[in-house]
């Protein structure tokens, strides 16, 4: 083993000194630092010189996570938001529904309200303890002009033994 250890050459990775790492006088000070070989680079004077940024990313200085929002370049998004949805729910076309049935799923209201335009979501409130619908849902249209199409034919029709009423849900106030 020592034959084959004569000719490498031996460097600690806290102090760079010519002895193992295991063996470092410094072990207490410098490991305590936080200083190991990802930290320190390794300088044998044949690694070529880098061109570094004059400014290092936010990540790199305190080596802390940065969520996307604070990322350079995700300025201009906001937080949460993604790529394929509105950056809204509130600037959807979404119609109020009540007085439905307490057995009614999503996908009745969704069959129900596709056939004016294209359905982007339906909600129906339910009871957190039993998970039976309150009597109320919310449709969000893509298209306002559908939202409309849909007032006018859905209130006040007939459905599952039940009279609909169907209105522009009012935006929330502000909390």
């Amino acid at each position: 083993m020592k034959k084959q250890l004569e000719n490498k050459k031996i460097m600690c990775r806290l102090c760079k000194g010519a002895h193992f790492t295991s063996k470092c006088p410094y072990r207490d000070t410098l490991g305590a630092l936080g200083m190991d070989g990802a930290d320190a680079p390794l300088d044998d004077g044949t690694a070529t010189p880098k061109n570094e940024p004059a400014t290092p990313a936010p990540a790199a200085v305190g080596g802390k996570y940065v969520p996307p929002s604070m990322r350079a370049g995700g300025a201009g998004r906001g937080a949460g938001e993604s790529m394929g949805r509105p950056a809204n729910r509130d600037d959807m076309p979404t119609l109020r529904v009540t007085n439905v049935s307490m057995e009614t799923e999503e996908n009745d209201l969704r069959d129900l309200f596709s056939r004016f335009g294209r359905v982007h979501r339906v909600y129906i409130g339910r009871d957190r303890d039993t998970g039976i619908g309150k009597g109320y849902a919310f449709v969000s249209f893509e298209n306002k002009a559908d939202a409309e199409k849909a007032i006018q034919k859905t209130n006040g029709m007939g459905y599952d033994n039940l009279i609909l009423s169907v209105s522009w849900s009012q935006p929330r106030e502000q909390r």
